[in-house]
């Protein structure tokens, strides 16, 4: 079943789907970490920007033996806004409400509830997925400390323009600190203030 109540084969865009999907699929049920690595996928995504991550952007693989692995994440063309030009991006660097709603206010992924495209940050902030929250702990640390490498490593590629370079660490950088830093402070709060409340029941 989607969001909606209806039946489905499990390859729709619909996220209750998918995870429901995830969660009861007999294929999936001796693959560990699939569910982690859906959310693992969603936060790097919308960190990069990524609009297309559908289910065949992303899979299991079944060996000769019998054996099953999950894929190394594939299909990663539809991110950075890479059918923009260097004007265009300018415009945006220029305009702090435009890069407000570039970066995360307007930004929406292909998934969907109840047929409307979610905006992947809102459902980070919500906190209603434990396993996402969950992945943002561990990762967010992680990425903050890679920051400077993500941005060496972009001003390395020859093919790409000043601007491009320019965006690309900008649009990185400010999802990382308008995002994921906050949300995972909240989070990181939150538990601890939950750990000390046991705490004084177990008193």
């Amino acid at each position: 079943m989607d969001s909606n109540g209806n039946e489905t084969n499990g390859t729709g865009v619909d996220l209750y789907e998918i995870l429901m999907t995830i969660q009861e699929h007999p294929f999936l049920q001796d693959v560990p970490g699939v569910m982690e690595h859906f959310w693992h996928m969603f936060v790097i995504d919308a960190l990069v920007g990524n609009t297309d991550r559908n289910n065949s952007n992303w899979g299991i693989i079944l060996r000769k033996d019998g054996k099953k692995d999950i894929a190394p994440v594939y299909d990663n063309g539809n991110c950075l806004n890479n059918k923009w030009d260097d004007k265009k991006m300018e415009m945006i660097m220029k305009n702090l409400s435009q890069l407000e709603a570039e970066g995360y206010k307007a930004r929406r992924c292909i998934f969907e509830i109840q047929g409307r495209r979610i905006n992947p940050y809102q459902i980070m902030e919500s906190m209603v997925y434990q396993e996402c929250s969950d992945v943002i702990c561990r990762r967010t640390p992680r990425i903050g400390d890679c920051m400077n490498k993500i941005q060496a490593m972009t001003e390395e590629i020859p093919v790409l323009s000043e601007v491009q370079k320019q965006f690309y660490t900008m649009i990185i950088r400010y999802r990382y600190e308008k995002v994921l830093l906050p949300l995972w402070q909240r989070i990181t709060e939150k538990e601890l203030d939950f750990s000390e409340e046991i705490g004084e029941w177990e008193r």
